[in-house]
Parts: structure tokens; sequence; C-alpha cells
């Protein structure tokens, strides 16, 4: 009857007419309208300030104990102002961007409400994003749009919490900036994850991680906690709190705060925890259902991973425990964030894990077993397909390797799956070590997956397969099963194009003196690489190895490169089907060897030069295609013009290489090495294709590459009169010096120091010592290489410390100085013999003569 009086009411209208004129008429043909969303975003401005000042005594103990602050402790300064807050408010004044950045229960969220309180008390307009996140990735969460506007003129401040897991966060922090502010904040690896798939650039952002607990906020903390009455106002409390934050707290301001309010160890707070979870009656016999879940959480964030909240209700499942229940119970120590769940701090899950085992003794691999039944049983198909899930499994079995029952029982379950993925089974299958056990499972696999033929694809489990079989000398033959010639065999038939198993199975060929007289020879050496380059004609490893055996026999066949199944035949073809610069160069170093150069021009066929000039053609990107043949050129004495103009000359060649290689250092190198035997230096860097001009362009588009800074340093040493002082471009010391900040050499840094000194400039020698991080260390490190390897030449390193020690006597440093020393006495070095080495790489430049004649003056 009231349907009937809707109808006659609205006559005609249509559906959205009647929703429209329901606001106006109170009828609603079906459930009222949802109200419209809440604002998600909080101005704190002093109207806000005024009515969140509040504060109860339980707030604080409630903080104090691992609870969320509130905005009435943050304004009314009850908890202790962290030395990390005013870097996060520097920040802030002077940066677009902010990203606050540690583990979970470390603060960021008070610093985040103090940041927001102060910014506001200092003229900003502060919006604070203070919708709950539901950590659920299936629940709709507000947008962080629309942004509330700016006021004019205003200076403008937005901050978000765990951004990572905020709706649209990837667009709104991209669009920051135009005069507002953001701030958010996420854990470091949840961050790092976020920036990759959101494609932020980096250096729009600034980066700011939570910092341990320093001896500064140790001593205020404990000040604070006399003044609130917590602790005694003694000496010996005080000292007692401080080593709580400095030694026992494992750097977690949260591990320190629980146990300075609490008066235990970390143990025992772990301990009371689960015990009021779970108050055990029967120790050391089966744990409660809700201890092995726990169990199992920790056990993933002790491999550095994160449960996805799907597994963790499956796990729930398997226990018979009570979602919700259990969410009551454990509300406080474990939270759903972004579709994850985690433990409220590491430190404590650690603890956790460690008190079930040894309360219940249900240890890492029971849980272990536990999860893996379910992740590949119950939750199989869905994560087997989720990337993350994956490699939370594959971590989770190089975790229990060592440990036969659950290894066994994760083989079963691999075993039961229809179609395994390759890349979950060779995780697997890898971390195995002893070779009996993987040929077992091995077998296993293949018995219910390809046996009678079925199946295909797996080249790399009949890869692993074949080198276990190897490895235990079952080399065998293709007519006996199991072998490791029956698996490559095997392995061919069901991947043809990989040619990884068609390499591996001719050089076990090789190896067993089975080459075949002619590629006809079926299962020899030769016809294995014959039939890998017709399945896989692009695998360059393939044509270089057939070539190579070919070239061992010396058959090399006709210049003309129309010998079949001759070494210059297969680097003829492999270079016609694989693209790959390896093949010319092998090629053209054997055309060398034979002393067929072929002319200048490079147009007669199959010679060197006209090898290279293919090369370098087809695989232009390839720098030691370049270096062959320039070297070839310098050999031949073809140099060309300085101009770098002359074709096919090792000058042009250089450079042409440098234009489409130009990160290689080594044509950089071979070039300005060229330039200075020839003594073609320059006056300055802006002299074109000169020593000075090539190591400069090579620093530009190499920065990052010691060996041309090193070069170009040299360089500037050798010649008189070029100190011109550090700040002065392309000087000796400019060199030295910036060739260091790029490349964080310590040779270079040598040089800087001693040309510091040769200048008189101590004050500089001593900014650049302090940069200095090797020392004794690095004088033990060479010692002990020195006894682990008799040809390893530990001179090198005691040779550059000493030129060190030198410098750190002569400025006066010689605290530094009697380290190096003892290192040296220490490790039982001939002194004289350093001395002698140093003496003479100093010789060698005018400008060490200062450091020369101090040596002898100063034994």
């Amino acid at each position: 009857m009231h349907g009937e009086k809707i109808s006659q009411s609205v006559g005609g209208l249509s559906h959205k007419d009647v929703m429209q004129a329901g606001h106006d008429i109170n009828i609603y043909p079906s459930a009222p309208p949802p109200p419209p969303p809440a604002s998600r975003w909080v101005r704190i401005d002093a109207d806000f300030i005024d009515t969140h000042q509040d504060v109860e005594d339980y707030d604080l103990s409630n903080y104090l104990e691992g609870a969320d602050c509130t905005w009435g402790l943050v304004i009314q300064d009850k908890i202790v102002n962290r030395p990390m807050l005013d870097t996060l408010l520097d920040a802030l004044r002077t940066h677009n961007a902010v990203a606050l950045l540690g583990p979970g229960a470390e603060g960021k969220t008070t610093l985040l409400m103090q940041a927001a309180v102060r910014m506001s008390q200092e003229g900003w307009t502060v919006f604070y994003d203070d919708a709950p996140n539901s950590g659920d990735p299936d629940t709709e969460e507000p947008s962080l749009f629309p942004v509330p506007p700016a006021e004019a003129g205003a200076k403008t401040l937005y901050i978000v919490d765990n951004v990572p897991f905020r709706r649209d966060s990837g667009a709104f922090l991209r669009t920051a900036g135009a005069g507002q502010r953001v701030l958010v904040a996420g854990r470091k690896n949840e961050w790092n994850q976020f920036e990759r798939k959101n494609r932020i650039p980096r250096r729009n952002i600034t980066e700011l991680e939570t910092e341990a607990t320093t001896s500064t906020e140790a001593d205020a903390f404990a000040q604070y906690l006399t003044d609130t009455g917590r602790i005694a106002n003694t000496p010996e409390a005080i000292a007692e709190t401080r080593t709580l934050f400095l030694e026992k707290s494992n750097g977690s301001f949260y591990a320190a705060m629980l146990m300075t309010i609490k008066g235990k160890q970390l143990e025992e707070i772990a301990g009371d925890i689960l015990w009021n979870i779970e108050k055990p009656q029967n120790y050391g016999e089966e744990p409660p259902p809700i201890m092995k879940q726990i169990a199992c959480l920790c056990m993933v964030e002790s491999l550095g991973l994160k449960m996805p909240k799907r597994m963790y209700a499956e796990l729930l499942k398997r226990y018979g425990l009570n979602a919700l229940e259990v969410n009551q119970r454990v509300e406080r120590e474990i939270r759903t964030v972004g579709g994850y769940v985690e433990t409220r701090h590491p430190v404590i899950s650690g603890l956790f894990a460690a008190y079930i085992e040894d309360t219940y003794f249900f240890d890492r691999e029971a849980a272990l077993s536990d999860f893996l039944s379910v992740s590949l049983g119950a939750c199989a198909e869905e994560f087997l397909s989720n990337s993350e899930a994956r490699e939370l499994i594959k971590a989770a079995m190089r975790a229990c390797v060592e440990y036969r029952p659950t290894f066994d029982y994760i083989f079963g379950l691999f075993a039961e799956l229809p179609q395994p993925p390759q890349d979950m089974l060779m995780p697997f299958l890898n971390v195995v070590k002893d070779p009996s056990w993987l040929d077992r499972l091995c077998r296993q696999f293949y018995e219910k997956h390809f046996q009678n033929g079925r199946g295909g694809g797996y080249a790399q489990f009949w890869l692993k397969w074949g080198k276990v079989q190897e490895q235990r000398q079952q080399t065998g033959d293709i007519a006996q099963p199991f072998t490791a010639q029956w698996v490559y065999h095997q392995g061919v038939r069901r991947t043809p194009e990989e040619a990884g198993l068609w390499l591996a199975w001719g050089a076990l060929e090789e190896r067993e003196d089975n080459l075949g007289v002619s590629c006809t020879d079926e299962n020899t050496a030769r016809w294995i690489y014959r039939q890998g380059t017709l399945k896989a004609p692009t695998a360059p490893n393939l044509w270089l190895a057939w070539g190579a055996l070919e070239e061992r026999k010396d058959n090399l066949g006709g210049v003309s490169c129309k010998d079949e199944n001759t070494a210059r035949w297969i680097y003829r073809q492999g270079t016609l089907k694989a693209t790959d610069a390896s093949i010319w160069l092998v090629w053209g170093a054997l055309e060398e060897r034979e002393n067929n150069l072929g002319g200048v021009s490079c147009r007669d066929e199959n010679t060197a030069r006209w090898i290279y000039r293919q090369g370098t053609l087809k695989a232009p990107t390839a720098p030691n295609l370049w270096l062959a043949w320039g070297a070839l050129e310098e050999r031949e004495d073809n140099l060309g013009g300085v101009s770098c103009k002359d074709e096919n000359t090792a000058r042009w060649i250089y450079r042409q290489g440098t234009l489409k290689a130009p990160t290689a250092p080594h044509l950089w190198l071979a070039w300005g090495a060229l330039k200075e035997r020839e003594d073609n230096l320059g006056v300055s860097c802006k002299d074109e294709n000169t020593a000075r001009w090539i190591y400069r362009q090579g620093t530009l588009k190499a920065p990052n590459v010691a060996l041309i800074w090193q070069a170009w340093s040299n360089l500037e040493l050798t010649v008189p009169n070029r100190l011109r002082g550090f700040d002065t471009p392309y000087s000796a010391e400019w060199i030295a010096e910036n060739g260091y900040r790029n490349s964080h050499n310590v040779t270079l840094l040598q040089n800087a120091v001693c040309l510091a000194i040769a200048n008189q400039e101590d004050d500089k020698g001593r900014e650049l010592l302090s940069e200095y991080r090797q020392g004794a260390e690095y004088i033990r490190r060479a010692t002990d290489n020195a006894r682990r390897d008799s040809d390893y030449d530990p001179y090198r390193a005691y040779t550059l410390n000493y030129a060190f020690l030198i410098c750190f006597r002569l400025l006066g440093m010689e605290a530094e100085a009697d380290a190096i020393r003892e290192a040296f006495a220490e490790a039982g070095v001939d002194m004289e013999q350093v001395k002698a080495r140093e003496m003479e790489y100093w010789t060698r430049y005018p400008v060490y003569t200062p450091l020369l004649a101090w040596l002898r003056d100063n034994p």
C-alpha cells in the first residue's frame, strides 16, 4: 500500500527523478542513500589545538606501554621531544616533500603529530590525513583527493601517515610542490616498493630514517620519568634507565620504553604479553592454537618478509581459531597494515618466537611445516600466482632445508600439484647440498610429472639434475636411465631450444673424450653442438664452444669460411645467426693469430680487419670490439692523423668507440694512453682529441670510474708546474680531489693529500685525511689474504698505507699514524721494503720532492 502511494505521488517520473526529489519530499523508494563521506583531512590550527588539550593520566601510561599517542599528549608536551623532531622540522622548512621512514613502533606517528602542532604554531596551514587505515586492500578507503586548497599566500603542509597503503598516494606525491609541502611516513621496505611501483623520482623527496636511541635522548627520557614520578629520582635509577636505552634495547625506542616502564627485561615482558594472551597450564605439551599462529607469524617475519592477510586467515582456520576472538586478544601486539598482518615490532617478534619455542617446544620447523601446508595447500592456487607470496614461500623453503621431515613434506606437496611452477621448484632444489638426496628428489619429481614422455619445459630442472649426476660421477650413457647423459638427452628432447642443456651435454662429452669424427656421429660432442646450433641458433655460447673445440683440434678450415663444420665456418655462421660481439671477437683473434689481417680498407672479407669492422657495425656498443680493432691498428702503426678523421685508423677507431660506448672506461684509457705516448697532451682540456681532453671527456661520461681519474691525475703529476690549487678546475689537485669524491678511490685520495702537503696546505690535507677509513684494518686484511693465497701480493696495500702513515706524521696526526704503525708491526711487515717501493713511486713525480726530502731526513 505504501509503495502504491509512492507511485501515485511521483506520477510518471523516472527512477532518477524520484531519487533527486527524495530530498524534497522525504520519500525513498528503497533504502536511504548513504551519507556523504566524511573529510579525511583535519586542519591542525588554533581551534583544533584548543579542543584537543585534555590529557588523562592513563593516556600517558598507555602510551608508554605501547598504545597510540593522543593529540592531548602532544599539545600538552607530555612526551619527550626526541632529537629526531628537530631534524624533521628543519627538513620541512627547506624541502617540498619529506618521507619519514623506520620500523614499526619506533614513534613515526608521534613525530608526525608533533610536527603538525609545531608547524601550525609557526604559522603554517597544516592538514593531517586522519582517516583510519583499514589495512585491507579489499576495503575501499577514502581517496587523498581532493586536497584541501591552500590559503592564498599561506605556507601549507599536508601530512599522511602510512603512505604506502593510502589510496591515490602515488598521484598525490607526484603533485606535491608549487609552494606546498608534504610530509609522509612509512616503513622503509614498504616505502621502497611503493616508490618503485609508483615511479616517484627519488630526487624529489628527502628521506629521513628514524634514529637509534642516542645518549642525549636517554638522558632526556630518564629526566622525564623522574619528573613524572615513574622512576625514583636517584643516580642508580637514572643510570639504569640510560643502560636500558643504550645497551639493552637493540636500538629500539619502543623496547627501551617498555623495559623502563615495566621494570623488566624484554624477555620477561614478551613472556608476560603471551601469558596474558593465553594463560598456559601445561608446559611442554601441545601448544595452544593461538600460540601456534603467533609462532608462524613470527617465523615469517624472521625471514624478513610479511604475512599476507589471506594466508593468515587460512592459518587461523587450520588451528580452529575464531578470527574475531583472536583479534580482540592480540589487538595491541598484532595488527593489519595494507593487506599484511604483522607484529608490533621486530624485536618483540623475535622474543615471541623464542618464548613459544622454549615454553612449548613448538620450534621453527614445526611453524614452517604448518605455514607451508597452508600456503601450498589451501592457498596454493591463489598464492602460486602471487609474486610476493611466492617469494615468501621460497624463503620458507630455504629456511627449512636442513630439517628433513619438513623438507620431505614440502616435496610431497610439490609432487601433488598438477603443474608446479618451475620458479618455485628450482629455489627449493637449489638449497639442497646432499647430491644423493637431490638425485632422489629429482627422480621422484620425474616419475610424478615427466615419466612416459609427459610434460615439457623445466629446462633448469634437467640441467640441475644432470649437474648433480656429474658430481656423483654417474655419467653413464643415454641408454642408462638417471645417468647424466641420459638426463641431458631427456632434457634436450623436451626443451630443445634451451642452449644451456646442449652446452652442458657437449662439455660432458668433451671431458669424456667422446668428440666424434664428424658431426654425424650421434650423441658425440660435435653432433651435440651441431644439433644445439640448429635448435637454438641465436645462442652465442653454443657457437663459441663448438668453434673452440675445432680450434683445439686444428680444424680451422680455409679463409673463405666455406669448409663446413670447421672453426672458421662455425664463427661465420655464428655471426650470421647470433649477433653477439663475443663471436666477432673470437673470430677476429683467430685471424690475427693466423696473420690474416687484410688491408686497411677493411674490404677483404673474412680477414681480421674486415671482421672487426663488421662487428662494430653489428654490435656498435660493444667496447671490446673497438679495443681489439684499435690495438691491431696500433701494432700495425696505422694511427691516422690527430684530427681522428682518417677512417679505420687507431685514432678514428677510438674516437668512434667512445661515441658509441661512452661509458666504457678502457676505450678512453686506450685512446688517452696513445696520445700520451705521442706527447699529444694538449695545453688545456679544451684542445679536442688530446690526452687532457680525452680524460676530461671520459670522466664526464663515466664519473664513477677511478681508472680514468687516475690516468688523468698521473698525467698532470708528471708535468712540472701544473700545480694551481684545489679550487682551480683541471689542476692536478682538482683532478685528484674530484676523482676521489666521485669514485671513492683511496689512491686518488692519497694523491690529493700528498698534493696538499706539497702545496703547504696543511688544513686541506688534514680535512682529506679525516676521510681515510682503511688504515689498520686494511693492513690486517691484506696480511690475511696473503696467508691464504700464496700468489697474493699484499705490498700494494702496504705501500698505500705507508704513504698515509707518512702523511699523518707530516701533518701532526700522531694517533692515526701510531695505529697504522702498530698494524704494520702486528703483521710483521718489512718496513724497509715498503719504504723502498713507495719512494720509487714518488720519484716518478716532481710534485712529491718535498715528501722525499722529509722522508730522507726523518726515517
